[in-house]
C-alpha cells in the first residue's frame, strides 16, 4: 500500500511557533554528547507547564496543600488544700504552646508549666494563664478565680506579771486565724479585749478561759488555764507563848528564889525591836500558853526577809537572853500554805502566830 502523498500547497504553517529541527554536531560519529538547542517557541508552550509542576511539588505527600499551624488555646486545673496558707499545685491543659507566664493575682507569677504557689492569705484571687506559640507568636490568655478559705481559728495565750496579790496580770493573746475574742477570768469578771489586763486582789487559783471566733466562718475555739494568785500581804494579828526553856543549859534555874519572869520581843532582820511585851512574873507550866493580841495587825513589809521572836528572862532591870526563833513568811507559806496560824520552835522555846494573808 502506498504512502499518501502531501502537497506543499496544503502545508500552513502554525502561527505563534517555529519549530526548527534540532541540530547536531558531526562529532556524533565519534560518540560524543549530544548538543541541542531548544526554541524559544517551545519553551513559550512549556512554561504553564512547568508552573504546574512546581505547585504539585509543593504540595502534601497526600496530595493535599499544608494548612498553617492551629492556634494556642490556654487551659488549666489546680489541686491543693484551698486554706491559707495554701499550696496550690498548677495543672496546665494547654495545647499548641511551648511558652507559658502565670499571674497569680497576689503579684507573683511564674514560667513554669506546672508551677507549685503559695497563698498566705484567704481570699479570692485571679490566677491567669498565657500560653504562647514562640513560632507563630501567637498567644491564648484563661484566667480563673480561686478562693483561699480563712482556717478554723485556733485558741491559745500567755500571761505576764507577778502573781502576789495585789497581781496585776496582762494576757498576750496568741489565737490565730480569730477575729473575735471573749475572756473569762474566774472571778465573774469578762472581757472582749483582744489583750486585757486584769488585778487580782484575793490569793487563790483561777480558771482563765478565752473564746477565740471568727466572725466570716463563724467558728470558735476555746481554751482554758489556771492561773494561781498567792497572797502579797500578810499581817501577824497575835502571837503565843507555848512552852520556854526552864533552865539554863547548865541545869541551873533562871531565877533562884522564884520563877522566870519571860518577855519577848518581835524584831527585823537588822535586829530592831518592832513589838515588845511587858515581862510575865513568875511564871509555871500551868500558866502556858500565854497570847498576846495586837490591836493593830502588823504589816510584814517582806515576805522573804527574816524576822525573829527573842525571850528575855527579866530579874531586877537585867535581861537574860533565854532563845530566839528566826522565820521568814514565804518559806511558812510554802511548807504549810497560806494558814493562819503557824507554829514556832527553837529548840523547847516554842511559840505559834496567827497571821491574816491578802
Amino acid at each position: 500500500m502506498s504512502r499518501p502523498r502531501v502537497d506543499s500547497s496544503d502545508y500552513r504553517p502554525y502561527v505563534g511557533a517555529q519549530l526548527e529541527a534540532p541540530s547536531y554536531s558531526s562529532d556524533i560519529a565519534k560518540g560524543n554528547e549530544m548538543k541541542s538547542s531548544a526554541p524559544s517557541g517551545f519553551l513559550s508552550l512549556a512554561l504553564p507547564f512547568l508552573v504546574l509542576l512546581l505547585f504539585i511539588g509543593c504540595s502534601s505527600d497526600d496530595g493535599n496543600p499544608t494548612s498553617p499551624a492551629p492556634d494556642p488555646t490556654a487551659n488549666f486545673t489546680w489541686s491543693g488544700d484551698l486554706v491559707a496558707p495554701a499550696r496550690v499545685t498548677f495543672a496546665n491543659q494547654s495545647s499548641n504552646a511551648n511558652r507559658y507566664s502565670w499571674n497569680f493575682g497576689d503579684g507573683n507569677s511564674s514560667t513554669e508549666r506546672n508551677p507549685t504557689h503559695v497563698f498566705e492569705t484567704a481570699r479570692s484571687f485571679q490566677v491567669t494563664l498565657t500560653a504562647t506559640d514562640s513560632v507563630s507568636g501567637k498567644s491564648a490568655s484563661l484566667t480563673k478565680v480561686i478562693t483561699i478559705l480563712q482556717p478554723d481559728p485556733i485558741a491559745e495565750f500567755t500571761w505576764s506579771g507577778a502573781t502576789a496579790t495585789p497581781a496585776q496580770i496582762t494576757f498576750a493573746n496568741r489565737s490565730l486565724y480569730a477575729d473575735r475574742f471573749q475572756w473569762e477570768f474566774g472571778d465573774g469578771r469578762t472581757s472582749t479585749q483582744e489583750n486585757p489586763s486584769i488585778t487580782y486582789t484575793t490569793r487563790g487559783t483561777y480558771s482563765i478561759r478565752l473564746i477565740a471566733s471568727n466572725a466570716t466562718t463563724a467558728r470558735a475555739d476555746t481554751i482554758t488555764k489556771s492561773i494561781t494568785i498567792t497572797p502579797g500581804s500578810c499581817y501577824l494579828e497575835a502571837f503565843l507563848l507555848n512552852d520556854i526553856p526552864w533552865t539554863r543549859l547548865d541545869g541551873t534555874a533562871w531565877d533562884a528564889l522564884s520563877a522566870p519572869d519571860p518577855q519577848i520581843d518581835f524584831c527585823d532582820a537588822a535586829g530592831n525591836i518592832l513589838l515588845s511585851t511587858a515581862a510575865v512574873q513568875d511564871i509555871r507550866p500551868s500558866d502556858l500558853p500565854l497570847q498576846w493580841n495586837l490591836p493593830t495587825p502588823y504589816r510584814f513589809a517582806s515576805l522573804v526577809n527574816e524576822w525573829s521572836f527573842r525571850l528575855y528572862d527579866e530579874d531586877v532591870s537585867t535581861y537574860e537572853v533565854m532563845g530566839r526563833i528566826s522565820f521568814r513568811m514565804s518559806a511558812l507559806a510554802a511548807a504549810g500554805g497560806y494558814l493562819q496560824t503557824y507554829t514556832l520552835s527553837s529548840g523547847s522555846f516554842r511559840m505559834r502566830i496567827n497571821v491574816r494573808w491578802e
